[in-house]
């Protein structure tokens, strides 16, 4: 079931542009032009856009446009109106080797110089000298070191000091600087070289006299080319004046010439009031012509300037264009539109198919030079439809359509197979293999040796849009929402006898396509490249291939193209790559394709000659000229021109940046706005940026501006880049830390703790030391106590002992007196010998108990009085 409304899904896909072209016209009509016009200006201010002269910038690229309402500044991204009240409108602008912007205008002249803001303000050095009334400046020069004004009737000239005014011998037209000399032409007179402030007269250049000299360019280094008005162009090598007979002169006289400048050695654009401008070679052939149906604002040039990118500016009476011509890529489309979005390509011959969602065009193809045209676009009868797909087997062509395949020929579009929804044919043996809306079928040979419907190949029938044949004949086939299968034919090739799922990798791997380089199958997810293992039966990541691919490693889409040689497609880039299994991938030529121009899927490629190769887009055809790869990668030139840092209720504007600056905390909030002078070349193109410091992915943005608040202190590095080129700009800038976080502050905070430290250390040292006293003084008194206490103990000690001998005395004595009294009478000389030493032991007794009871009432008193201090 499902299956069945993916068909009709499609077929109604298919089938509602076709109905748009049945209702309409089957046979177009319509030549394709190229899409090399860009259009800017117009429609972009509310103001009158003439513009009179145009001027890039020598040092950033920047393009000044000199307007009816003033200055305009465009910088590859946007426009900024410079604006002064003492302008009324400008006629002339020229910028000199230092870079300073001079510009004239009604009743003024003078130069801009930046403001803080990074706007820039006028200051008219006409006002100290008087102009003449009604007086318009219409031409500027830098003339060695002194800038030349020229009016009508006036030459100014300014030597960066003082102002000075010169009469001219009579009217003026218009004055021209070539080959380092000034010329202005004189009305009713001729030609004038300007020299040393004088005027000397051409010789011979009274033919002028009476004709209108609107441009003089370098012709080559000896000669120029004088390009009147109505009267065609001459030739002047400094001795004699001859007509240019060419067809580029005989246009220009009847379409009114305007402005010239010579693009190149050999190549000249011519712009005319009446019908645009037209690009001429040296023998003056008109290579190529734009006006207002192939893409000019309007046809009226008014100036012409060349872009260092290779361009050519045109400004007009309303707005301006860019014509791109040194370009990698050319656009092509029809006028109408209604070739649609290509799917296919196929060149036989002069004759190129296109197969798109309208259906089978086909045109002549012819070239000049680098240029291609086409001619004869038609639709092929009965083809209006979705093509898919378009192939050359053996002379004969075969068209995948959402209605079946078809065989195209010279006169006719018939259908060989009815089964809907050819995406993908490949060749399958001796026959053709084709992936379809409804699973797979093949195609062999008839008896008249063209190919006709085999059959189905039956047990699949699931949507196939793109398919491989491996070395071993399984067929690998990619399901656009499912995922890949791999599947195994039986021996007649009319049956799947086997099939194997890998939908399970489509959830977590994203496996969409596959494709084969050099005979070996490999699947894309838009992330990285995976291969088939046969050995462990898995899908493993390809390694090596995605190491050597670099970002190509993220392409959607292969297309196989010479031998080794692969395109890789990533986003709006092309690579062609050179892969061997004998050396690693090579980059051999790389693209940048616009984004409004890249279909969303199945881009195709052929070649269109030796240099050249055509792409399908989605409005029409671009075509990559191979002698120029990476030429819009070589032009690319990102810069910041201002900063503006707020914050707090102050901000700051910085307009000159260095390799690295520094920003006042306070102003942490910033916005970067960059310009890109060579998106010109490469329109659409989409920027990346981050701080290193702070993004962990690339931010993508259209826009010129990059905003970041509240940023913390520290170094950052701001990155931007485009597609265009991957080379990256960098900007180192630093938010101070506020006065508190500042090195001096952490100076300050350092002695103030090294203070602080001392301090405590000193406060420690004092505590340490009166703790130190206490505790001598505690182990001192702890000491003395000791001391007291032993003293003690021996006094009790010696006071016990005198207590036992006195008592021991009295106990003799009281004995002896015993005796005395006693019968039995010893030697009186005796007893009074024994009584006295003991009256005198007892008076010594008394004594030293004396003496131990004071020092014992002393030692008590003592310990008190400390006791009490």
């Amino acid at each position: 079931m499902k299956s069945k409304i993916q068909v009709m899904y499609h077929f109604f896909k298919g089938l509602i542009p076709a109905l748009i072209l049945l209702c309409g016209n089957s046979s177009l009509a319509a030549d394709a032009v190229p899409d090399k016009v860009t259009a800017y200006l117009q429609n972009n201010f509310n103001i009158k856009n003439q513009v009179w002269g145009i001027e890039t910038h020598p040092k950033n690229g920047l393009v000044y446009f000199a307007t009816n309402t003033g200055l305009l500044e465009f910088d590859g991204l946007s426009f900024t109106m410079q604006e002064s009240n003492q302008i009324k409108s400008l006629r002339s602008i020229c910028i000199d080797d230092q870079g300073t912007l001079f510009t004239g205008g009604f009743e003024t002249f003078g130069y801009w110089e930046k403001d803080e803001g990074c706007r820039l303000n006028y200051i008219a050095i006409s006002d100290s000298i008087e102009m003449n009334k009604n007086d318009e400046i219409w031409k500027i020069y830098q003339d060695k070191q002194q800038i030349v004004f020229q009016s009508f009737t006036t030459i100014y000239v300014y030597d960066y000091h003082t102002l000075s005014k010169i009469t001219a011998p009579g009217f003026m037209l218009f004055m021209f600087k070539v080959h380092d000399q000034l010329m202005v032409q004189v009305l009713n007179e001729g030609l004038y070289l300007f020299k040393n402030n004088r005027f000397e007269f051409v010789a011979h250049s009274e033919r002028f006299q009476n004709v209108k000299i609107h441009a003089i360019i370098p012709y080559n280094n000896e000669s120029l080319l004088i390009c009147t008005e109505k009267s065609g162009i001459y030739t002047y090598n400094y001795q004699e004046f001859s007509p240019w007979n060419t067809s580029a002169s005989e246009f220009l006289i009847y379409q009114t010439f305007n402005a010239a400048t010579r693009l190149n050695d050999s190549t000249f654009a011519f712009g005319t009031i009446l019908d645009g401008i037209i690009v001429s070679n040296a023998k003056g052939q008109i290579l190529e012509h734009y006006n207002y149906t192939n893409g000019l604002n309007n046809n009226t040039v008014l100036a012409l300037g060349k872009s260092p990118y290779g361009g050519l500016w045109i400004g007009l009476d309303e707005g301006a264009n860019y014509l791109s011509q040194n370009s990698s890529v050319n656009y092509f489309s029809t006028a109408t539109g209604s070739l649609g979005t290509i799917y296919s390509l196929l060149k036989i011959g002069s004759t190129l198919y296109l197969g798109s969602n309208h259906g089978l065009f086909k045109t002549q193809l012819s070239q000049n030079a680098d240029n291609l045209s086409f001619s004869k676009l038609r639709l092929v009868p009965n083809s209006q439809g979705q093509v898919w797909t378009l192939a050359a087997f053996d002379g004969e062509i075969l068209c995948g359509h959402n209605e079946g395949t078809f065989r195209v020929t010279e006169t006719g579009f018939n259908k060989i197979c009815d089964v809907t929804g050819g995406w993908s044919l490949k060749p399958y043996g001796d026959m053709l293999i084709e992936g379809t809306y409804t699973g797979l079928v093949t195609y062999k040979k008839n008896s008249q040796n063209q190919w006709e419907y085999r059959s189905r190949l039956n047990g699949f029938y699931e949507p196939s849009r793109h398919l491989e044949i491996d070395y071993l004949g399984y067929i690998w086939v990619s399901h656009p929402q499912k995922g890949i299968y791999r599947l195994k034919v039986n021996e007649t090739k009319d049956s799947i006898v086997a099939i194997y799922s890998y939908t399970a990798l489509k959830k977590s791997l994203n496996l969409t396509d596959v494709y084969k380089l050099n005979n070996r199958v490999v699947f894309s997810s838009g992330k990285s490249f995976y291969t088939y293992d046969y050995v462990n039966d898995s899908i493993v990541p390809f390694t090596v291939l995605n190491n050597a691919l670099g970002d190509y490693k993220q392409a959607t889409q292969i297309i196989p193209w010479e031998k080794n040689l692969y395109w890789f497609i990533n986003n709006n880039k092309l690579a062609l790559f050179r892969i061997s299994i004998e050396s690693e991938p090579t980059l051999m030529a790389e693209y940048v394709i616009a984004d409004d121009h890249m279909p969303g899927q199945d881009i195709a490629i052929i070649p269109f000659s030796d240099n050249n190769f055509l792409i399908s887009n989605r409005n029409g055809l671009a075509i990559l000229k191979k002698n120029k790869p990476n030429k819009a990668k070589d032009t690319t030139h990102i810069f910041i021109h201002s900063a503006f840092f707020h914050g707090k209720n102050k901000s700051a504007t910085r307009c000159t940046f260095e390799k690295a600056f520094e920003v006042p905390f306070f102003m942490n909030s910033v916005t970067f706005s960059f310009s890109d002078p060579s998106s010109i070349e490469h329109s659409g193109t989409t920027y990346h940026y981050r701080i290193r410091e702070i993004d962990d992915h690339w931010i993508s943005t259209a826009l010129p501006k990059i905003r970041y608040y509240h940023l913390k202190p520290g170094n950052y590095h701001l990155e931007i880049w485009s597609d265009a080129n991957s080379q990256k700009l960098i900007q180192e800038f630093t938010i101070k830390p506020p006065w508190y976080l500042s090195h001096w502050a952490y100076a300050a905070y350092a002695v103030l703790l090294l203070l602080l430290a001392w301090l405590f250390h000193r406060n420690f040292q004092l505590k340490l030391s009166k703790q130190r006293k206490l505790l001598e003084f505690e182990i001192k008194q702890t000491s003395l106590e000791n001391r007291l206490q032993n003293t003690n103990v021996e006094l009790m000690l010696t006071l016990r002992y005198l207590i036992q001998k006195n008592e021991s005395l009295q106990n003799l004595q009281q004995n002896i007196n015993e005796v005395k009294n006693a019968p039995e009478k010893l030697s009186p000389r005796f007893i009074h010998t024994i009584d006295k030493q003991i009256s005198q032991g007892l008076e010594l007794q008394t004594k030293e108990w004396k003496m131990a009871l004071h020092n014992l009432k002393l030692s008590q008193e003592g310990y008190f009085k400390r006791l009490k201090e």
